[in-house]
């Protein structure tokens, strides 16, 4: 080769080259796939503790809504109207307990259950 000739590859040049390259490519390729593998493994980690703790919330709120179920929701209106009710009930008990109509009431099965029955609200009121 002269001094003043460029340097032209030959072949073989241009396929260690290409050889050199796509070896290079290859180790990046395969780098990158271990750290998607990697990553994937924790997003998959992370998916199944999602999709457990979606299941274990979904349990929770069934058992709200059977422990709501459960529970009889009165508006306002309607719980007074009870309280009264029962206050009156309670009244009557009392009223009917007493002489002269204590004697008779208190033969009655009927009125002595009633009054069992009612007892510890009649001494809290």
């Amino acid at each position: 080769m002269a001094s003043k000739e460029l340097y032209t590859p030959t072949n073989a040049d241009r396929l260690r080259m290409e050889n050199d390259l796509l070896a290079l490519q290859a180790q990046v390729h395969r780098a990158r796939a271990r750290e998607q593998a990697a990553s994937l493994g924790e997003l998959q980690g992370d998916c199944a503790r999602l999709q457990d703790e979606v299941n274990h919330l979904r349990g929770v709120i069934q058992e709200e809504r059977a422990a709501m179920a459960s529970k009889a929701v009165l508006d306002r209106g309607r719980y007074e109207e009870l309280r009264t009710a029962q206050r009156d009930l309670i009244w009557l008990l009392r009223r009917l307990s007493r002489p002269p109509l204590g004697w008779v009431m208190a033969r009655r099965a009927g009125f002595r259950k009633l009054q069992q029955r009612w007892r510890e609200q009649c001494r809290e009121e």
